[in-house]
């Protein structure tokens, strides 16, 4: 029951003639009509923001599932958004991530560096695939290769970055120079 002078808000779905349910979000408030105690009911058809809801929901659990590292850095060189394999891969925080940027986590990349080739990839939209090392919180480092786009969003520029893990390939390509270096030397 809704008492004089309040109003509420909330979420139902309404069956249309066709049986299909819209869902809608309902205001309701108690009036006064022609010296009547009255309901007035606001509904308002909220299917696109439920679609874009689960989009939304859908996309950030994809991308959490990613064996990659993905970030989105801003153009003030934050990380706005890590998923779960960057959390992984380093041993930081959601939270931690927020106040660094990818010189925290770079061995051999300064923030100057870091700055340069956002602003090259910004002017250009993207950035070449490009391999650097990454240093996690408790020290050690290890190779990664970096590829990158822009996106644009509300005005501001940002950098989706997808980081790999090639600590395995790279072992792989070693033991195939080792094999070689080895089987040159047998031949002299």
């Amino acid at each position: 029951t809704l008492k004089r002078d309040t109003e509420c808000n909330y979420e139902s779905g309404i069956r249309r003639q066709d049986g299909a349910t819209t869902p809608v979000e309902v205001h309701a408030r108690r009036v006064e009509f022609e010296e009547t105690d009255s309901v007035q009911w606001i509904l308002r058809d909220i299917t696109e923001r439920k679609r874009n809801e689960r989009e939304l929901i859908t996309l950030n659990y994809a991308i959490n599932q990613s064996s990659d590292a993905v970030f989105m850095i801003d153009e003030q060189l934050t990380f706005v958004y890590v998923n779960d394999a960057a959390c992984r891969s380093l041993g930081y925080s959601r939270e931690e991530f927020l106040t660094m940027g990818p010189s925290d986590i770079d061995a051999t990349i300064t923030y100057d560096a870091a700055k340069d080739i956002m602003s090259k990839q910004f002017a250009a939209g993207s950035f070449p695939r490009f391999e650097t090392q990454h240093k996690t919180r408790d020290g050690r480092i290890f190779p990664v290769e970096v590829s990158s786009s822009v996106v644009e969003y509300d005005g501001a520029k940002f950098s989706l970055t997808t980081v790999h893990d090639i600590t395995e390939r790279k072992q792989a390509e070693n033991a195939i120079k080792e094999r070689e270096k080895h089987s040159q030397s047998l031949l002299r």
